[in-house]
């Protein structure tokens, strides 16, 4: 049997952020590469490359490669894949239903993510005198959007307190993905916090027509 041990209990602070990040993204209506890539860089604590910063970007002109599809005709693709969102909102429904998932399922589905996250992923080691006192700080690093998907997924695989927290409003006319705030150990939410009763009430009376 599959057993998967988390050895934070909590997500950090940057985690949060990182995996509301990716909710965000698959969710809004994309409309610039910079958006995208500020949401990210900031959630990450990271500066773009275009501001000087080692967080990864794409051309502008290469918004496809965020939103999903193939590039416009007469346009080569971009050799950085940047990140389909199409991609993301696959692995966030894949995640929230990991316990439902076959055991072969679960242990392919965790070698995968933990291979892209491993390529995808760095530490850099920062080094700061403070009071006569050498402190070595250890800094994630991640390649772009596609790294920060990849790493979220796997996040929510590892810490399942943490999973029941996001998830998609079972309503078929919504569908929108959400990190509940205010879960507290109990069962993950099927509708959308924000709506109260309302879009609860809204599918039961879709499946009782």
């Amino acid at each position: 049997m599959l057993r998967m041990k988390s050895r934070i209990p909590t997500l950090t602070r940057r985690d949060t952020a990182l995996v509301q990040a990716v909710v965000w993204f698959c969710n809004a209506r994309i409309r610039s590469t910079r958006g995208v890539e500020q949401r990210f860089a900031g959630a990450a604590g990271m500066k773009p490359d275009w501001d000087d910063g080692e967080f990864q970007t794409i051309p502008p002109e290469h918004l496809y490669a965020y939103v999903g599809g193939p590039p416009p005709p007469g346009m080569a693709s971009h050799p950085h894949p940047g990140g389909d969102r199409g991609e993301a909102r696959e692995l966030i429904t894949t995640a929230i239903g990991f316990d439902e998932l076959t055991e072969v399922r679960r242990a392919e589905l965790v070698r995968q993510l933990g291979l892209k996250v491993r390529q995808t992923m760095h530490v850099t080691p920062t080094v700061s005198m403070k009071a006569r006192r050498v402190e070595l700080e250890l800094r994630p690093v991640w390649d772009g959007v596609q790294a920060i998907v990849y790493y979220v997924a796997l996040l929510l695989l590892s810490v399942p307190q943490q999973r029941r927290r996001v998830g998609r409003c079972r309503l078929e006319r919504c569908g929108t993905y959400f990190y509940d705030t205010r879960l507290r150990g109990g069962k993950q939410q099927l509708f959308c916090p924000e709506s109260g009763t309302a879009h609860r009430v809204a599918h039961f009376r879709e499946m009782h027509r």
